[in-house]
């Protein structure tokens, strides 16, 4: 999962092979990894994954991410959030760009 810190997981869903609806996989199959970068979900202990068709899109996890509270925030990240904000508000033209600065922060915190 690209985004972390993982929160929760609210749903994997798949299509099963030879069938058209989506199936809900039940949250005793998978235990997430919530504290790894970035965060995966692993297989749970005695379970299978499930057949899936063979196609993009064949499984969907929906999941929150980020932090629970300010506090929690990432002190890069909100110095990032600070070097917008005020470049946005210095800028009366109206483009809202991702000034060079913030990306440089971002840089030193992004996870690939």
């Amino acid at each position: 999962m690209p985004l972390a810190p993982l929160t929760a997981i609210t749903s994997i869903q798949y299509y099963k092979t030879g069938e058209v609806s989506l199936e809900t996989l039940n949250s005793a199959t998978y235990a997430a990894v919530a504290d790894s970068m970035p965060p995966r979900i692993t297989l749970a202990e005695n379970q299978n994954w499930p057949a899936t068709q063979s196609r993009s899109g064949a499984v969907t996890v929906t999941y929150t991410a980020g932090a629970a509270a300010a506090a929690n925030v990432d002190e890069q990240v909100k110095l990032a959030m600070r070097l917008m904000i005020r470049t946005w508000y210095d800028r009366k033209d109206g483009v809202r760009e991702r000034p060079t600065e913030s990306e440089r922060v971002l840089d030193l915190i992004k996870v690939y």
